[in-house]
């Protein structure tokens, strides 16, 4: 009796839009680990189509959005003209970016909660209104809790 071993490769592609970010490179701990759990999930479908620009990650697009001043660096980033917000911004910068950006995720999935309860969410998807009125809202009461954009990075 002979013994054979087998053994196999397999390779398996998936193609992940998430959290992970090239300006970010993981240093938003809260903002992801809310974004992890479908409950605060719903709540990006309010802000879905407000920005035209290619985002690597989610986390990027809602610092655009909800901070506009961060834009034109995160952007600067992805074409390699400029250093990640980890070589950009203390860490204190960082933490409030993370609390900001998680205040963001839970009151747009709150949000979404009550715009569905009310009936302004017909199907699966949020009307056009509901979403502005949703995503003005947040902007008006959240984004001053942004840090703004600093132009110098920080020294090593």
């Amino acid at each position: 009796m002979q013994m054979m071993m087998t053994l196999q490769c397999r390779l398996t592609l998936t193609q992940r839009l998430g959290l992970e970010s090239e300006f970010f490179e993981s240093t938003l701990v809260r903002s992801e680990q809310l974004l992890k759990t479908s409950k605060y999930q719903c709540g990006l479908k309010l802000v879905k189509g407000l920005e035209n620009d290619n985002y690597a990650s989610v986390l990027d697009f809602l610092l655009a959005v909800f901070a506009p001043s961060w834009k034109p660096a995160i952007l600067a980033c992805y074409s390699d003209d400029g250093p990640r917000l980890i070589q950009l911004a203390e860490w204190e910068t960082i933490d409030a970016i993370d609390q900001a950006l998680a205040a963001v995720i839970i009151e747009l999935a709150r949000a979404y909660t009550v715009l569905e309860r009310d009936g302004w969410i017909s199907g699966k998807e949020p009307c056009e209104y509901a979403c502005k009125v949703a995503c003005d809202a947040a902007r008006i009461f959240l984004s001053p809790h942004f840090p703004g954009f600093i132009t110098e990075a920080r020294a090593a």
